[in-house]
């Protein structure tokens, strides 16, 4: 998933069948216009285990279910990786604009669907 200027694209796992899902025949499942629009906006991310929801300022929350999304297995060490301001994939650009980032962890505590 990644945010650059105002939009927001979600992009899928490798999982067998991602293409036939995909909005451009490889890992693209969905493109947010407009997500933040405005010097000092606020962007609510969640993610989990085969969902991403979102909600920008004055606006209502939306989101995506799909087994091509986080697989985050209970009982295992997986994890996210988390890049502000930073391509992953190397270092040819970095980001500028996010000044403030707040990050929380929730447990499952068996109350999740998935």
């Amino acid at each position: 998933m990644q945010v650059f200027n105002e939009q927001m694209r979600i992009y899928s796992n490798d999982l067998p069948g991602h293409r036939d899902v995909s909005i451009d025949g490889g890992h693209l499942l969905k493109v947010v216009d407009r997500v933040v629009t405005r010097k000092h906006s606020r962007l609510v991310l969640g993610v989990s285990n085969g969902r991403v929801d979102w909600r920008a300022r004055r606006s209502r929350r939306q989101f995506i279910e799909s087994k091509f999304l986080f697989s985050l297995p209970r009982g295992t060490s997986a994890g996210l990786y988390v890049g502000m301001n930073r391509v992953i994939a190397d270092d040819f650009r970095a980001g500028s604009g996010l000044c403030r980032a707040v990050v929380s962890l929730f447990a499952d505590l068996g109350q999740c669907s998935q």
